[in-house]
Parts: C-alpha cells; structure tokens; sequence
C-alpha cells in the first residue's frame, strides 16, 4: 500500500495523539542505572562471575552453566525494545549495534512507510523502557544518544568488555539438527496429532479444545504451527519455523516470581525440583513468528541481515493457504499474547501484535516483534537456575 504525502501527514499526527504504536527509533539511547531521561550511563567493568554471589557454580550451580542465563540474547534489539520491559538480564555477545541509524529502511512513500514517522517526529511522551536486571557485553555499548526518543533504564548497570560466565563463551549458540534428533526420546499429543520422539512432516498443534500434552523433547523436520494450551515439560525442536498464531500459555504457570532476585532464584530452583508447574521450550532453527507473517513489519527487520521467514513459509502448506492461517489469526487478532516458553530461533523472533509477554526468555539473531498497544514484557524463568530440563540440545552452547 503506497501513501501519498497527505495521508502520511495525517498518520504521523494519529501517531502523536495516540502514542500507543511502537516503532523502531533508530540511534542509540539514553540508558542507566537512574531513570530515563538522564546522559549518565551507568556501565561496570568486564569481571567474573556474577553480582551479588547467588549464581556462583563454584557454590554448586552447576546446571546454571548449562542453561540460559538471561532473560533476552539478540544480535540485533531494534525495534524490539521498544514498550519493552524486561525482567531479567540481557546479554550481548558482541557490541551493541542494535540503536545506531539504519539505512536500510525505505523512505517515506514506500510500502514500508510505517517504520519512518518516528524518524522525522519528536514524541512528547516517553516509552520507559526498563531492564529490571544487568545488561551484560562482550563489546561495548554506544554512547551517542543524539538520535533517540527511547527512554531506557537499566537497574543494574551496563557491564562492557564482560568476559564471565553470564556470556556463552563461544558466542551466539547455535541449533545443532543432529543433537536435536539425539535428544528427542519424549513425546507429545496435541488432539489427533501425536509425536513419538521424531515427526517428519510439518504439524499443526492445537491446545484450544484439550491442553497440548508434552513429555520429554521432541523434533520435528519441518514447520510447527503451536497454540492453546500445554501440559507438562519439554521441548519442541524445529528443522524450519516456529508460528504463533496466538498465545501459549501452561496449565500450571510459575509465574509470576519473586522481585528479589535473590528470592526468584531460590523459588525456581524449588519449583524446578518439585515439578508440579508446567514448562516448555520452543527451538527454530530458522525464525518464530508470532501473528500474521504476511504483516509488512514482519517481512523486513531492521538490519535485513537475514528474511523472518524461510522461503516457503506457513502459507505454502497450511490447510487454505494464506487465506485459511489467515483467518487462524484473526481468532485471537488485536488481543494481547501471552507465550508462557523461552523461545529460540537461530535466525528471527518477529511478527505484529497488539501487546505480548514472553515468560521464560528468549535468544535470537534479530528480536522484532512490534507491539503496538502498551506495555511489552519479557520475564525470565528462574527454574533455569534449578537445572529446569529443556533445551537440552543447546546445553553445550551454554557453557562458558
């Protein structure tokens, strides 16, 4: 859809009344451990270990290093920090590249106009962007914040140059599809749909009408389409994409945690010895897509480093095509999605919602879910600190 100049005038003053669309900003921000709004950024130095002790593996965690230690990882956070509160840290394995200007994106008048009012207005509120947690990086984080409207805090400080235990020592972990075949011995039911250990065909899981029952890993060669609905613990691997078409939630959530971080360590090191709440992991070697795939916002990311969808997406084999995961969508269109698993996609976590909140964490190349309505949340699951038994096919990745 091409807009004319007058209508882009007229969306560009929607955008300013409203101020509930989230866009990527482009530039770097304004970040610290005070409040938003400050030039201070409060940054540490690169270390050891962790901060207050509690996740020391000299003191027996040793499944902390076997496990994601974080809240978010992403190569690329444009876009996706935006309305963003995390709880949790974040890691960077290199430098944060993520808020510096970005050509790439059309120009006013292309299809993809709706990423560029944000570039050319001054929004009179402010997003308050907060990471309840440490952000740590193996580079360095920018420091001009000449081309941001972001208002991002950062409660426990910036931690440059890190070299401890928090980053995986070889960077970015990726997917191996062999070490996901060998760790398949689980099962799962979904409806008519049942997987012992491995299935070979795209598959459609749906915990609408009865909760999805998982049992152990498992992998499927292809696509999955996951919504509803779950029961149990485990993980669900993919040799392609991930869709969302809407929220994934447990029978028995863990969440929400203690604010302690203390006390949201020893509750989950609790709740994952006693087993009486439900997990789950989802793992794409390509992309997570949440929503519509055919939104304009989910076929571009930000750097263009990679497309949020493989070649032949969900419409290429879905029952109905386009028009049949189309009107899936729309079931569960404009309301806000809860994906109660940590997610991980060796490419793109992506896609256009109204709001969404991610409980467990999630790792990715780009992070690019736009959420257009209010207040995003990713909330880590502190289970991993108690050896929580998923992803056990990234195990290796994790470790520093």
């Amino acid at each position: 859809m091409s807009i004319k100049s007058i209508s882009l005038f007229a969306q560009i003053l929607f955008v300013m009344s409203s101020l509930v669309l989230a866009g990527c900003s482009g530039g770097t921000m304004s970040a610290g451990g005070s409040r938003a709004g400050t030039n201070n950024i409060k940054k540490k130095g690169g270390g050891n270990g962790s901060d207050d002790g509690t996740l020391n593996p000299d003191d027996g965690d040793k499944a902390y290093l076997t496990k994601p230690k974080f809240a978010m990882m992403a190569r690329d956070l444009r876009c996706g920090m935006c309305h963003l509160r995390v709880n949790g840290d974040i890691v960077s394995t290199s430098n944060v590249m993520s808020f510096e200007p970005d050509n790439s994106i059309p120009a006013p008048g292309n299809e993809d106009h709706i990423v560029n009012p944000f570039r050319m207005i001054t929004l009179a509120g402010e997003y308050n962007e907060v990471v309840n947690g440490t952000w740590y990086i193996k580079g360095t984080f920018p420091n001009d914040r000449s081309r941001t409207k972001m208002k991002l805090t950062v409660t426990g400080g910036i931690k440059e140059n890190y070299t401890g235990i928090e980053i995986p020592a070889n960077g970015f972990p990726s997917l191996s599809l062999s070490e996901a075949e060998r760790v398949a011995t689980g099962n799962l039911t979904a409806g008519n749909v049942k997987i012992d250990k491995i299935a070979t065909t795209n598959v459609v899981l749906d915990g609408t009408s009865s909760p999805i029952q998982i049992n152990g890993e498992v992998f499927v060669k292809g696509d999955v389409v996951i919504f509803g609905t779950y029961q149990g613990r485990g993980t669900i691997y993919a040799s392609g994409n991930i869709y969302l078409p809407g929220s994934i939630a447990p029978s028995r959530s863990a969440f929400p945690f203690p604010s302690s971080k203390e006390a949201a360590m020893e509750d989950g090191r609790r709740k994952a010895e006693d087993k009486n709440t439900d997990a789950l992991a989802l793992a794409a070697k390509s992309s997570i897509i949440v929503g519509n795939p055919a939104a304009r916002v989910v076929e571009i990311t930000p750097s263009k480093v990679k497309p949020p969808v493989a070649d032949k997406n969900v419409f290429s084999w879905f029952s109905g095509g386009q028009g049949g995961y189309t009107n899936l969508v729309n079931r569960f269109a404009m309301r806000s999605y809860l994906i109660e698993a940590f997610i991980y996609a060796e490419g793109n976590i992506a896609g256009k919602v109204a709001t969404f909140t991610i409980n467990g964490g999630m790792m990715c190349d780009s992070f690019h879910i736009l959420g257009s309505r209010g207040v995003n949340q990713v909330n880590y699951d502190y289970r991993f600190a108690g050896g929580l038994e998923v992803l056990e096919a990234l195990k290796s990745g994790f470790t520093p």
